[in-house]
């Protein structure tokens, strides 16, 4: 007995940490889990931006509001949606994926959504029922669907997922008046009723990245 006490006494020493050693092992897993979560959305974001996200490096305004969205929506009354506009290059996107490298969630464009919702094949009540009951999910270029502005699927959407703690993220294009006039009365009043829509702000990082 002396004997195994004395081999545990050992092992437990060298189960000891620094501080700064167990900040270091809390880093490198939570930029393993964010780089997981962001595999299963290969291909939407380029590889700087993914390593940003990694390596929580990303200061753009449309970053700094998904943070503060998913920081509120841990509270019971806190909101659950999340409606990011403005103009082309704002970052819209990449933001929306750091929330689902923070969260884990499942990505898709707005085409796919009218998809699911216009065709009765197998396939599309399967992507129907997971967008319905996925923690997070992102909905991205609202407005580039093949039939623009498609107001079914969102409401539909909108419908399904309020009122369940489901966490919904929307990007797209436009002020904040245009997409609240593009919503029927109801859809908007649900979305910012537990949630927002606001307009992403900053320089257009497209054109940076090109100059």
């Amino acid at each position: 007995m002396s004997n195994l006490h004395e081999i545990f006494a050992d092992l437990s020493e060298s189960w000891v940490m620094s501080d700064a050693e167990a900040a270091r092992y809390e880093r490198e897993r939570e930029v393993k889990r964010r780089r997981e979560n962001l595999s299963k959305i290969e291909g939407v974001i380029t590889d700087g931006d993914v390593e940003r996200i990694v390596h929580d490096k990303l200061d753009t305004h449309a970053a700094f509001i998904v943070r503060r969205f998913l920081l509120a929506a841990q509270k019971p009354d806190g909101p659950r949606f999340a409606w990011l506009c403005g103009d082309l290059g704002r970052g819209k996107t990449v933001a929306a994926c750091l929330a689902i490298a923070i969260e884990r969630g499942r990505y898709v464009t707005a085409e796919q959504l009218w998809l699911a919702y216009a065709t009765k094949t197998q396939a599309a009540l399967d992507m129907q029922h997971y967008m319905r009951h996925c923690r997070l999910l992102v909905v991205d270029d609202i407005g580039t669907e093949r039939e623009p502005g498609s107001k079914h699927a969102i409401h539909q959407l909108v419908d399904e997922r309020q009122g369940k703690g489901r966490l919904t993220i929307f990007t797209g294009n436009g002020s904040r008046q245009q997409v609240r006039a593009s919503l029927d009365p109801r859809t908007l009043a649900r979305i910012e009723h537990q949630g927002g829509i606001v307009e992403c702000k900053g320089d257009n990082l497209r054109r940076k990245g090109a100059a």
